[in-house]
């Protein structure tokens, strides 16, 4: 998916530099470029590629490895979803939300494989998200990993599992 949209950009991107040769065209050019490359990127957190459901919660997609966590070795894709009360302190569901990645070149992953995914995912998340906000640096050697199975539920409507 995004590699489709990334060619297509940079098609659209060499055109571009060579048949404007004005200032002026390659200004409306890069604006041109500029348009499409923000409605490829409004598309594709419109579309679930992965998680399908629950329907009624946030999806924010974004490639892999992410800013935060840039040594992580998978590449591909990696799709959330927030339950509305993702952030209303006290309700059923605060900070309860769902993600899957989507990895390229990946045949299996073992449960350490996830476990190391997973530390250095949140260790990475922590630590920008603590720095955006101008909040004291976070301890990271204080995060743990513990792996197990849980069904997830839709904590907005029913509470009954959802099917991902």
């Amino acid at each position: 998916m995004f590699r489709t949209e990334f060619q297509t950009t940079f098609a659209i991107s060499l055109v571009i530099s060579i048949f404007c040769k004005t200032p002026a065209m390659k200004k409306l050019g890069l604006l041109f470029l500029f348009t499409v490359g923000f409605w490829l990127l409004i598309d594709a957190q419109t579309k679930p590629a992965i998680l399908t459901e629950p329907a009624g919660w946030q999806l924010e997609q974004f490639a892999l490895p992410p800013v935060f966590a840039s040594t992580l070795k998978y590449k591909r894709i990696e799709e959330l979803r927030f339950s509305p009360d993702m952030f209303k302190k006290g309700a059923t569901g605060y900070f309860t939300y769902v993600f899957v990645a989507r990895l390229d070149s990946t045949q299996t992953l073992s449960q350490s494989g996830i476990k190391d995914y997973l530390l250095v995912y949140f260790k990475g998340l922590c630590s920008k998200t603590a720095a955006d906000r101008k909040l004291s640096p976070i301890y990271t050697a204080a995060i743990h990993v513990t792996i197990g199975r849980k069904i997830p539920r839709d904590t907005s409507t029913s509470n009954k599992p959802v099917g991902v």
